[in-house]
């Protein structure tokens, strides 16, 4: 008794050229979407001679208009950047770094010394100032 045996096409599926595409995916999606890393607003830093950088990773006061503060990534007046210091006051006094106070080149200058008064009327006395470098 002879039984009839069938050969079964062996099935396989080759995954390297599908790896070949998804890893090339994967580059082009890195290199063509671009990451935007400020809060999104738009300033004209002034610039200065004497400027130094300064690693990030303190508070961060930005103006641009009396109505348009930001501490840090949260939009403020000035009366509620007030109430937002009185807040945070002890717990910058204690830990020793400084406030970085940037603001638009157009700002008026008598919004940046208020930030700075109200600053030393919590005893915060260590505040940087942001400039650019000259071209």
């Amino acid at each position: 008794m002879r039984l009839d045996r069938r050969l079964k096409p062996q099935i396989s599926l080759d995954l390297t050229p599908l790896i070949d595409v998804v890893f090339q995916l994967v580059i082009f999606f890195m290199i063509s979407t671009t990451f935007n890393t400020a809060p999104g607003i738009e300033l004209n830093l002034p610039e200065s001679a004497t400027a130094v950088s300064v690693k990030v990773d303190q508070v961060r006061i930005t103006f641009v208009s009396p109505d348009e503060i930001y501490l840090n990534e949260d939009l403020h007046s000035i009366a509620s950047l007030e109430e937002e210091l009185d807040n945070l006051a002890p717990i910058l006094r204690d830990q020793e770094k400084p406030v970085i106070v940037e603001g638009d080149s157009e700002a008026p200058y008598q919004l940046l010394i208020q930030i700075l008064d109200m600053l030393r009327a919590r005893d915060i006395a260590a505040a940087n100032l942001i400039t650019l470098p000259p071209e």
